[in-house]
């Protein structure tokens, strides 16, 4: 076995262990490995072992393709250990409280954290963006892109957890209306948000045009506080969809006024400049 496969394959063990098959009609195997606290904790009810079956199918409906030679969702269920979800090539590491399998709710609440590990065995780890690679393990990883490619795998993730049967339609729904409201807590409701052209929108116009935008990088920034105001300034690349189906990207310096209030920190202010590449 290579380093960079050992370093990449998690174990999990315990007293209470179980292994469920998943998709059996596919190549290569998938397989469901769980321990937990107890032994009802391992109780999975038929239809929601389904459910991670037809997770299986959708997610290589999906991407057309594996690359694995196998994979496993290892699943610890217990009150002893942080809860979170951790990506490798051909495994993830998924740490739930003890009930998650029992309790109706619970595997709701979490329901997208398989499909989103899943996710991440092709987006992150088969095809891994440039500002996250690096040649071996004595480099740190570069955090450039890290947020572009969480951001659309919670994407896959809920478009799975949904197709697979663990969340409704509805459920995905209410999942973008949240995230669309916490966004609108972050925005100022007097916000001034100037563009590199001289155009100047206000929240509910940046609400309205987000749609439009692929991705948002920030690069190294500087923060300086006073009382309940912050200015944050660096560079910010912004990729947009255009209307004949392109791109269109634009490198700018950004300077954001927040201000602490009632409501946490808001953007009340923006303005930007484009940067020019000099020969």
């Amino acid at each position: 076995m290579s380093l960079e496969t050992l370093v990449d394959s998690p174990v999990i063990a315990g007293e209470y262990f179980r292994t469920i098959d998943l998709a059996t009609e596919m190549k290569p195997s998938h397989k469901l490995d769980i321990v937990a606290d107890s032994a009802a904790a391992l109780e999975i009810k038929p239809e929601d072992a389904g459910h991670f079956s037809h997770l299986v199918t959708e997610a290589n409906a999906l991407f057309g393709a594996h690359h694995y030679r196998s994979y496993h969702f290892l699943l610890t269920l217990s009150e002893h250990v942080a809860h979170f979800g951790l990506e490798h090539h051909e495994s993830s590491d998924n740490r739930r409280p003890e009930k998650y399998l029992i309790d109706e709710d619970a595997l709701k609440v979490g329901g997208s954290l398989l499909p989103h590990e899943m996710a991440h065995s092709w987006n992150g780890k088969y095809r891994r963006p440039a500002g996250l690679a690096t040649p071996d393990f004595e480099q740190p990883m570069e955090g450039e892109l890290l947020w572009v490619y969480e951001g659309l795998t919670t994407y896959l993730g809920n478009l799975l957890a949904t197709r697979n049967g663990l969340w409704t339609n509805a459920d995905f729904c209410d999942e973008v209306a949240q995230n669309a409201a916490a966004l609108d807590r972050l925005l100022h409701p007097d916000l001034t948000y100037s563009h590199s052209d001289g155009k100047t929108q206000t929240k509910a116009d940046i609400l309205k045009a987000l749609p439009n935008t692929q991705s948002i990088t920030f690069g190294e920034s500087s923060v300086r506080v006073y009382g309940n105001t912050a200015l944050v300034k660096g560079p910010v690349e912004f990729v947009n969809n255009a209307a004949n189906g392109a791109t269109t990207t634009l490198n700018l310096s950004v300077l954001q006024v927040w201000l602490k209030g009632p409501n946490g920190w808001q953007l009340v202010a923006r303005h930007s400049t484009k940067l020019i590449t000099l020969p």
